[in-house]
């Protein structure tokens, strides 16, 4: 791996300046490299294949959310790191979009990959416009879809310049905007088994269970679940892997489950050698597979706290098809949990390990990168316009610039312009209801949100 820096002598060189007709050269742009969660463990598998398809992979990160430790687990790419300051001031906004320009104009790149479509991504495919080169769009959740409806009615507008829109799962691609079928694909999280291994034996596995979660207070009902589940499951101790403070969990734990040994391992970046020394993974998304992959009873249980209960033959294309987040499974008592792990046997974990290696298996990926190779640019010219109307009037906005009155007048005067019909009923609609700066309500936080106006 090549570690660019934003300097002078490595910003001029020129990358592969005779490369063959057959190479192509993607930059992917992402906001942070200081953690590995389920988008930077996708990246790492996404890079290894772009590589054997004969990709130049470049990957710019801010300079001030980079880890250079981390970043040795992305061996087929050049990293470009550059630091910059707050984007939500039109000023800095502009020259996060100047820098990318200047990359994808230095390396001579044909395709962008956007993995965010917040205020960065928004910056990422305006560069592109400039340079005309096709952008690749991934959606990883439905949470990133519902922010501000200011901030919605812009990632509207970006959709227009998507050569290729990729959900990971049908509940971000249902809840979309997009209506043209062409270029939206659903390519799921993938796994590479070869990475892990199971424990067969009863006499090797221990009788303890494993959630692997962030703990953090949106993570709290789930966990709390997790462990309820446990006592009345008479299991005597559990562990628990993941980041953050776990004192304001315990706090709230009934002192009737403090009979139960828990454990807190701590950020875990081992996972495949830890799993295996468990009887039941807990968890969901990224969690569930890599349990599946150990050949691991899994159960899932959502954020809120309920219980979706066991991955099973019967529902894992359903689960499957919503990245196992349980979204299409029934809520369960605990007694039918006990009925469940009653009847899952061996036989189970080998049929779902089949399953999963017959259709989530990394090796998908050869499928999904021929239409990567298939994007086209798409051109955008009310994005273009609307980006000429920010650099002439940066100045005169407020901060954050995408909330102030000017720029909003300027983002419908362009719908307007350019006949974007839908978008200015959108407006309308927000306008006239919530506000365009009200935040849609978090479900994962249980506060009372405001009334919407009809």
């Amino acid at each position: 791996m090549l570690l660019f820096q934003d300097n002078t002598d490595n910003f001029n060189r020129k990358a592969n300046m005779q490369k063959s007709e057959s190479t192509k050269n993607i930059l992917f742009a992402y906001h942070r490299l200081d953690v590995i969660g389920g988008i930077e463990t996708r990246l790492i598998d996404e890079f290894n294949y772009l590589h054997h398809h004969n990709f130049n992979i470049y990957f710019f990160v801010d300079k001030n959310r980079f880890n250079s430790n981390l970043a040795t687990l992305f061996p087929h790419c050049q990293m470009i790191t550059a630091p910059f300051g707050d984007i939500s001031s039109a000023t800095e906004f502009i020259n996060l979009v100047e820098h990318i320009v200047n990359y994808i104009e230095t390396y001579r790149i044909d395709i962008v990959s956007v993995h965010m479509q917040d205020l960065f991504g928004f910056a990422v495919t305006i560069a592109s416009q400039l340079c005309q080169v096709a952008v690749i769009s991934t959606t990883h959740g439905i949470l990133e879809m519902y922010q501000t409806p200011m901030q919605r009615l812009i990632r509207r507008l970006m959709i227009k310049s998507f050569g290729l829109n990729v959900f990971v799962s049908y509940l971000p691609a249902s809840a979309s905007s997009l209506h043209q079928t062409d270029n939206k694909v659903i390519m799921p999280n993938l796994i590479n088994l070869e990475k892990y291994r199971a424990i067969d034996t009863v006499e090797q596995s221990s009788k303890t269970w494993l959630m692997v979660s962030r703990i953090s207070p949106e993570k709290f009902p789930s966990i709390l679940e997790f462990i309820k589940v446990a006592y009345y499951c008479q299991i005597q101790e559990i562990h628990i892997a993941g980041g953050g403070n776990f004192q304001p969990l315990l706090d709230r734990l009934d002192k009737k489950f403090n009979k139960i040994k828990i454990k807190f391992l701590g950020e875990c970046s081992n996972i495949p050698e830890v799993l295996p020394k468990y009887s039941l993974i807990a968890g969901m998304g990224r969690v569930a597979i890599e349990g599946l992959a150990c050949k691991k009873p899994v159960c899932i249980i959502t954020p809120s706290g309920k219980l979706k209960g066991l991955v099973t033959v019967d529902n894992f294309f359903r689960v499957k098809d919503y990245n196992f987040t349980g979204n299409t499974l029934k809520t369960i008592t605990i007694d039918e949990f006990k009925t469940q792990l009653a009847t899952y046997t061996e036989s189970d974990n080998k049929t779902l390990y089949q399953l999963l290696k017959d259709n989530l298996s990394t090796e998908k990926w050869h499928d999904y990168i021929e239409q990567y190779k298939l994007a086209k640019f798409i051109e955008n010219p009310a994005l273009n316009n609307l980006f000429h109307k920010i650099s002439y009037f940066a100045n005169q906005f407020t901060v954050p610039f995408e909330q102030d009155e000017l720029f909003q007048q300027l983002f419908y005067e362009t719908l307007l312009e350019f006949d974007a019909q839908n978008i200015l009923g959108m407006w309308d609609f927000y306008y006239n209801s919530l506000g365009l700066d009200a935040r849609y309500p978090n479900p994962y936080h249980m506060k009372k949100r405001k009334k919407w106006k009809f």
